[in-house]
């Protein structure tokens, strides 16, 4: 009777060791459970960001496409104007007659101004160029820091596989243990 008990005690321990192991992986698979849920907020936030970034980029690009068409239009319309002054003053001739030639003069105005347009223009044309650069940087970032949320998503999710088979193989064992434990009682009481 004696070995009996012994032999109970000795299997009460034991499933007394496997619960705590239960509530060891229990524990594990919420917190794995918990992890994987922050990694998929994560993903969608990269993901959403991503999507601004899209956004964002092609914005600048329409941007800079108008900015350049008004600055053309902008040298258009300053040597419009110059036409429409030089109209208004005296003709060549009557200057020609007065002051001698400044169609030097005229062409030397209107090569600054062209040449002031066009460095304006390519200022501002290489300052979206940077611009640009940097979002195609930042969306490159985002897409690469995607890319491993999804690999760290798939690793969880994997250990989380593993975790619940883990964790139904201990609960089928417990329940044949509480099974054999039930019927030992059974034998021993008889």
């Amino acid at each position: 009777m004696s070995d009996s008990n012994k032999d109970n005690e000795h299997d009460i321990e034991n499933i007394l060791n496997q619960f705590s192991e239960q509530d060891i992986i229990r524990n594990l698979l919420f917190e794995s459970l918990k992890r994987e849920k922050e990694l998929k907020r994560l993903l969608n936030e990269q993901l959403i960001i991503n999507d601004k970034l899209k956004i964002e980029l092609e914005i600048e690009k329409r941007k800079t496409s108008i900015k350049v068409e008004s600055s053309s239009d902008e040298s258009e319309k300053s040597y419009e104007n110059r036409q429409k002054i030089e109209e208004a003053h005296p003709s060549e001739e009557d200057l020609k007659d007065t002051f001698g030639t400044n169609s030097g003069l005229l062409m030397q105005y209107k090569y600054d101004d062209l040449r002031e347009s066009y460095t304006r223009c390519v200022k501002k044309l290489n300052k979206k160029n940077k611009q640009l650069k940097k979002i195609l940087q930042d969306a490159e970032y985002q897409r690469f820091l995607n890319i491993q949320l999804k690999s760290d998503n798939e690793n969880l999710h994997e250990k989380i596989k593993k975790i619940c088979h883990r964790y139904f193989m201990l609960m089928d064992r417990r329940c044949e243990e509480v099974r054999n434990l039930k019927l030992y009682t059974l034998i021993a009481k008889y």
